[in-house]
C-alpha cells in the first residue's frame, strides 16, 4: 500500500476543527500520515487541535504543527515542501471526511494511473446539516485541457476534495506566476501529465458557513456592496493570474515534450490568449467601477 500524506489545514476554526480531525483520524486507509497544521490562529484553534489528538493511539502517524506567522494562501505551498510521500490528500479544518475518502481516491489514482482525482462533495451548513450534493453525477462537468483553458479553470478543482501525486510539483518548474490557490496548479498540471478525473461519490462534507476563503463564496457572502466589489476584484485578479500561469506551463510543456499532443496544446494556448484578454478587461472594468464608487481595492 502506497504511503499517503493527509494535509489538514486550520485557521480560526475552533468550533469545527475537532470534528474535522476526528473524521481524518477515522480514515480506513492504513499507510497514512496526517499533518494537522494551524496557520497561526488568533483564537484557541491550536489548543482545540492539541486536545483532539491527545491520547490518540490509532494506526495513523499524526503530526501537529503551528506556523509562527499567518501564511494565508501560502500555507499549503509551505506544507508541500515538507511532504515526503508521493501521494497527498488535502482537507480543511471546517470540513468533514467520509471514513473511506482516502481509500477510494487512492484506488482511483492507482487503478487509472492518474495524476489527480477530485471527489464530489456534500455541502453542509454551519451546524453540519447537509443541504445538497455539489454535482449531480448525471450532469457532472467534464475534465479536459480544452475546457480548462476555455473557461480559465478546471471545473472540479476544489482543493478540499483533491488527491494528487507530488510529481505535479517535483517534475514541473516553480509556478509562474503563482496562483493564489494551490488547487489551480494541481488540477491544471494533472491534465498535462497523466490526467485528472472527478469521482461522483461525495466523500467530503464541505461546510459553507459565511467565513469560507473560496473566492466564489466570498462574493456570495459579502455583506455590503463595497465588500462584494472587493471580493469580485479579488476573484478577477486570481483568474487573471491563473490564466497567465496556465499559459506559461503550456509553453514549458511544449518545449519539453514537443511531440505530445501538439495540436491540442496549440489550441489550448490560443484559448488562453483570448482568456487573458477577457480577464484583463473584466479586472479593469471592476477597478473602474470601484474607483467610481470610492471603494478601495482589496
Amino acid at each position: 500500500m502506497e504511503p499517503v500524506t493527509f494535509l489538514l489545514t486550520a485557521y480560526n476554526q475552533p468550533q469545527f476543527v475537532a470534528t474535522s480531525i476526528a473524521s481524518a483520524l477515522a480514515q480506513t486507509y492504513s499507510s497514512l500520515t496526517i499533518v494537522i497544521s494551524d496557520d497561526c490562529s488568533t483564537d484557541d484553534t491550536f489548543a482545540v487541535i492539541e486536545r483532539a489528538v491527545s491520547g490518540y493511539s490509532g494506526p495513523h502517524r499524526v503530526i501537529v504543527r503551528r506556523n509562527e506567522t499567518n501564511l494565508a494562501v501560502r500555507h499549503v505551498r509551505d506544507l508541500l515542501t515538507r511532504v515526503e510521500t508521493e501521494f497527498v490528500v488535502l482537507g480543511h479544518g471546517d470540513d468533514l471526511f467520509e471514513p473511506d475518502r482516502v481509500t477510494k481516491q487512492m484506488e482511483r489514482l492507482i487503478a487509472r494511473d492518474l495524476s489527480a482525482v477530485a471527489c464530489n462533495t456534500t455541502i453542509i451548513d454551519l451546524q453540519g446539516r447537509p443541504t445538497r450534493v455539489q454535482y449531480d453525477p448525471a450532469t457532472m462537468p467534464p475534465v479536459s485541457l480544452d475546457l480548462a483553458t476555455r473557461i480559465g479553470r478546471n471545473p472540479v478543482q476544489l482543493g478540499a476534495a483533491l488527491a494528487w501525486r507530488m510529481e505535479l510539483f517535483r517534475e514541473f518548474p516553480k509556478p509562474d506566476p503563482m496562483p493564489v490557490e494551490i488547487d489551480h496548479v494541481i488540477s491544471f498540471r494533472a491534465l498535462l501529465k497523466r490526467g485528472a478525473e472527478m469521482m461522483p461519490e461525495p466523500l467530503v462534507r464541505w461546510r459553507h458557513h459565511g467565513a469560507n476563503r473560496s473566492f466564489g463564496l466570498q462574493v456570495q457572502d459579502a455583506r455590503d456592496e463595497a465588500a462584494e466589489m472587493r471580493a469580485k476584484e479579488k476573484r478577477a485578479c486570481g483568474r487573471l493570474v491563473q490564466a497567465h500561469f496556465m499559459e506559461n506551463d503550456l509553453a514549458w510543456w511544449a518545449g519539453q515534450f514537443p511531440r505530445d499532443r501538439p495540436a491540442e496544446i496549440a489550441k489550448a494556448r490560443q484559448s488562453l490568449a483570448r482568456r487573458i484578454q477577457e480577464e484583463s478587461r473584466n479586472w479593469a472594468a471592476l477597478r473602474s467601477d470601484m474607483a467610481g464608487a470610492g471603494v478601495t481595492p482589496f
